[in-house]
This record gives C-alpha cells, sequence and structure tokens, in this order.
C-alpha cells in the first residue's frame, strides 16, 4: 500500500475539498483508490507531491510533517 500517496490525497481534500482533489487525479492520472493500489515509487511521489503543492499553493511537504 502507498502510505505516503494515500497520505497526500486525505491532505488535499482536507485542505481543498473534493474539487481539490478531483484537480489531483485530473492533474496525476492517479485516482485514489490506485494510490492506495501503487507502490511509492519515487518518480511518482514526486509527480504528486507537485501537483497538490500547486493545487493548494504550499509546499505539500510542510502539511506532511
Amino acid at each position: 500500500m502507498a502510505e505516503n500517496l494515500m497520505r497526500i490525497f486525505q491532505v488535499v481534500e482536507e485542505r481543498g475539498g473534493l474539487p481539490a482533489r478531483l484537480k489531483l487525479v485530473q492533474m496525476t492520472g492517479l485516482t485514489q483508490q490506485q494510490a492506495g493500489e501503487v507502490k511509492d515509487k519515487a518518480s511518482l511521489l514526486k509527480q504528486v507531491k507537485r501537483a497538490a503543492s500547486e493545487i493548494l499553493a504550499v509546499d505539500i511537504n510542510e502539511l506532511l510533517r
């Protein structure tokens, strides 16, 4: 299970609601369900973090602590 990816989806939805989560799906091509099934590959994690940071206009790493 990709705990880091799932946590990013959770934070994005908590901070930006459903529209933000849907934007994350649109930008990454990865659904929340898929995020729970894939491994936390460094390249994928980087892509999702970059998209989440852009959507929330804040460094996602600060919110994951």
